[in-house]
């Protein structure tokens, strides 16, 4: 969702007039400014500060959110099946330690799913320097190999990952493992991984 609105974007997710929204600005009661075309715009963040000011419903600004997933694997089959996920899931890949660096910077995902097996990319790295960048910090880490053991798995959690699951990962696991996550939590963006 974009950070300013127009009179009228403001107006339709408030099922108001635009002229309504251009009077509360004038009256000072919304924070507004004027382009240099005269048009006036608003900051998403003052508009959610005002509804909250007059006690008035939040619409929804983005609409049905999906839990950003994303996959580290250098494994072409793994990226083939998952690639069947992604109507379930916004699923992005990364094949390269880089690359999923920069696309953990850049997406910011809820979940990262690492592959064990791949010799590319280390666990115990990544776990370190989530839980150091405070965007994502909250980012639930889950791994997933060939081999799955109660030592596998004892170790990863050590690391910080939530979970171990079994390849070929499939969406029942997956959804099995996120109501486990999600389970009585009001906010499912504000995730924990168990330590």
């Amino acid at each position: 969702m974009k950070e300013v609105l127009t009179t009228f974007e403001a107006a339709k997710m408030l099922n108001l007039s635009p002229y309504t929204i251009r009077l509360w600005i004038i009256k000072g009661l919304l924070k507004g400014h004027k382009t240099a075309g005269g048009h006036r715009r608003i900051n998403k963040s003052d508009l959610i500060k005002f509804l909250k000011q007059n006690n008035m419903p939040l619409p929804s600004f983005e609409g049905k959110k999906k839990l950003k997933f994303l996959v580290g694997s250098d494994n072409n089959y793994e990226f083939t099946r998952l690639k069947k996920l992604k109507d379930s899931f916004n699923l992005t890949t990364a094949k390269t330690p880089l690359d999923l660096g920069i696309k953990i910077e850049k997406i910011k995902p809820h979940i990262i799913l690492l592959d064990f097996d791949s010799k590319a990319f280390s666990s115990k790295d990544l776990a370190a320097s989530i839980s150091q960048n405070c965007e994502i910090a909250e980012a639930v880490l889950i791994g997933f190999a060939k081999k799955v053991t109660a030592k596998v798995v004892s170790e990863a959690q050590k690391e910080g990952y939530y979970d171990v699951l079994s390849k070929p990962l499939s969406e029942e696991e997956l959804k099995k493992v996120l109501s486990k996550i999600f389970e009585k939590k009001k906010n499912p963006y504000r995730l924990k991984r168990s330590k």
